[in-house]
């Protein structure tokens, strides 16, 4: 059972590059005193730039501070991510932070593309540099619009890599909105990927309209695959899978104590979980209402 803290922060134009939005917390352990939530702030313009939230771990609805410029800017007027940047997972290798990120492009149609880049840290993630400023998981024929929102984990010798591939577009309410899945792969470094993952979840596109940026747990030989569920009324709630070997999974299931709230910030839809263990206990970052227009909260698991 999970049991929500509150709301932890919400951009209310403190910055120029944070008029509004907190979205897609990706948090990482800073040090014993600190947990660090990077997300991506909206500009007036709508376009995004990743800055972080550092909060206490033992309180994580606390704020000590945050980003006073973006960690990753956005790109020139023809890069992958000129429109837009936003976390999906962090990857600590031999003392560097490599962090995967989503890089917007807008278009008349499809409305918008996005691939995977990834950025380096070498000074404890106060700052990054993108990779050679391409992606590294480029749009391909197989995922042609969407190849986005990337969670990899090392694992032995290899990385696993989770990620949100199309399934093409619908038009819901006269929007045209993507079909997704949550696809794998591994590779024996961080560059060289696939062209396509393997499909891991079956969903009735009928009924759900895809799933947003998965975040895998796994504890001894136990997974769990977090991820917000989007309807066709355009709304999400979180759900998670269970596996054995982080392949085959089961569920959906749905976490109780984490639906959405009544009312206030988290009433309409609940979005983009991200789960860390702190002090041998689970705690939870998420988006609420308008895909975190209303911020990021968190909670934590109870007996």
């Amino acid at each position: 059972m999970w049991q929500k803290k509150g709301l932890v922060f919400v951009a209310s134009a403190q910055k120029p590059w944070m008029e509004s939005h907190a979205y897609v917390p990706t948090p990482w352990r800073k040090d014993s005193q600190t947990i660090r939530v990077y997300v991506s702030f909206l500009d007036r313009d709508g376009r995004g730039r990743v800055g972080f939230v550092d909060v206490d771990a033992d309180r994580p609805e606390v704020v000590l501070e945050y980003s006073k410029n973006p960690v990753i800017d956005l790109g020139s007027t023809d890069s992958f991510y000129a429109d837009g940047v936003s976390p999906s997972s962090i990857v600590e290798v031999d003392g560097k932070l490599f962090l995967f990120f989503m890089g917007w492009k807008r278009g008349k149609y499809p409305p918008y593309q996005i691939s995977t880049g990834l950025a380096v840290s070498v000074d404890r993630g106060e700052t990054f540099e993108v990779i050679k400023d391409k992606p590294v998981m480029p749009l391909t024929p197989e995922d042609p619009d969407l190849r986005s929102a990337a969670f990899v984990q090392h694992i032995h010798d290899h990385f696993y890599a989770w990620y949100v591939g199309g399934e093409g577009w619908e038009e819901i309410n006269g929007k045209p909105v993507p079909k997704t899945n949550i696809r794998f792969m591994k590779s024996s470094n961080l560059l060289d990927w696939k062209n396509r993952g393997e499909d891991i979840l079956k969903i009735d596109h009928s009924t759900i309209q895809g799933f947003a940026r998965p975040w895998v747990y796994k504890k001894n030989n136990h997974w769990e695959l977090w991820v917000g569920e989007r309807s066709k009324q355009n709304t999400y709630r979180l759900v998670y899978f269970n596996s054995e070997d982080g392949l085959n999974w089961d569920g959906p299931n749905i976490p109780q104590g984490l639906e959405k709230s009544s009312s206030g910030w988290d009433s309409e839809m609940v979005a983009a979980p991200a789960v860390l263990e702190v002090n041998s206990h689970r705690i939870l970052f998420y988006n609420g209402n308008q895909f975190g227009g209303t911020g990021f909260g968190v909670a934590e698991e109870v007996d």
